[in-house]
């Protein structure tokens, strides 16, 4: 485990990090804590953080075998903290917070979409949306210009998204204004205070966002913000 400091847990040790170990500022959580991993490499590959009050203290891996055991061989339950951290935008209990049977019943429900078969017969919409995002990278590579891959790669998996579960395009690659899509990119802006954009941690900052949420809309609705 880092360095623990009683008031300050180990805020203080992911400053430093980010000095001693060179991280760009808009580096992302995960890859945050796995090159912190790196100072103690030696170790059993599972230590402690503690970043309270932004975020409970957890228990991270960072070897493949201690990763099966807690997310393959285990049936370890989902954390209460997920509830609130995803409310926002999942309008209440999920398949991606739920336990037991309650988990059990989200999964079925979304079963047949993962079917090998359904998957297959959608491969035409697919690459439909794959050639739109073919384009967009010639356009760049031929501009030999500097772009964000993640934003066009998440616009992209938008329009994959929109043509397997709503049966429509949403055009998102080439018309960034999608009311639809908007409103979700600002829902999660809000809640998680920038870190779309990396750099930033969910946290107190949020709370009136969430709050809003909480307070003005029913457990099943998705809570949209959109300018």
């Amino acid at each position: 485990m880092p360095k623990w400091n009683p008031i300050f847990g180990h805020l203080l040790v992911m400053d430093k990090s980010f000095k001693t170990l060179k991280m760009p500022p808009d580096l992302v959580n995960p890859d945050r804590f796995h090159a912190l991993s790196e100072e103690f490499a030696a170790s059993d590959g599972l230590y402690y953080m503690d970043l309270w009050p932004f975020i409970n203290p957890m228990l991270l891996t960072s070897t493949p075998s201690y990763a099966i055991q807690t997310a393959q061989r285990n049936d370890l339950e989902k954390p209460d903290d997920l509830v609130s951290f995803l409310h926002p935008i999942a309008g209440g209990n999920s398949v991606f917070t739920a336990n037991g049977d309650d988990w059990k019943h989200g999964r079925h429900i979304f079963q047949t979409g993962f079917n090998s078969a359904y998957i297959l017969d959608q491969a035409e919409h697919v690459i439909v949306e794959a050639e739109v995002f073919v384009e967009i990278l010639e356009e760049h590579a031929l501009k030999g210009d500097i772009f964000c891959l993640d934003h066009a790669a998440i616009k992209y998996t938008m329009d994959i998204s929109g043509a397997l579960t709503l049966n429509k395009r949403l055009h998102v690659q080439r018309n960034p204004g999608n009311p639809l899509a908007s409103a979700m990119r600002h829902t999660i802006g809000w809640h998680y205070m920038g870190d779309l954009q990396g750099g930033n941690m969910s946290g107190p900052a949020a709370l009136p966002a969430s709050a809003y949420c909480h307070l003005h809309l029913p457990r099943n609705n998705l809570c949209l913000f959109s300018n």
